[in-house]
C-alpha cells in the first residue's frame, strides 16, 4: 500500500530505506550491506528524474533474476 509522504517545512523530500537480515561474520555482513546499496541508488535516481522532470528512465530491468522469476528476457545471451 502506498502512503502519501508528509509535507516538510523546507519543501524537501526525505526517503528512508532500511534493509535487515544480513547474516555471517562481521566482514560478510558489511560486504552484503555495501553490495545492496547499488540497486537503491539506481532506483532513487530514477524516481528523482520522474518526480522532478517527468522522465521515466529505464535504469532497472523489467524482470527479476531467473532463479526467482524464471524470466530470461533481460539476460544477455
Amino acid at each position: 500500500m502506498l502512503r502519501p509522504l508528509a509535507a516538510r517545512v523546507d519543501s524537501t523530500t526525505l526517503v528512508s530505506i532500511s534493509e535487515r537480515g544480513f547474516r555471517g561474520s562481521p566482514d560478510e555482513v558489511v560486504a552484503q550491506a555495501l553490495d545492496s546499496t547499488g540497486g537503491f541508488t539506481i532506483v532513487l535516481a530514477g524516481l528523482k528524474a520522474l518526480l522532478e522532470h517527468q522522465l521515466a528512465l529505464t535504469s532497472a530491468p523489467r524482470c527479476g533474476p531467473p532463479a526467482m522469476t524464471g524470466c530470461t528476457r533481460c539476460m544477455a545471451q
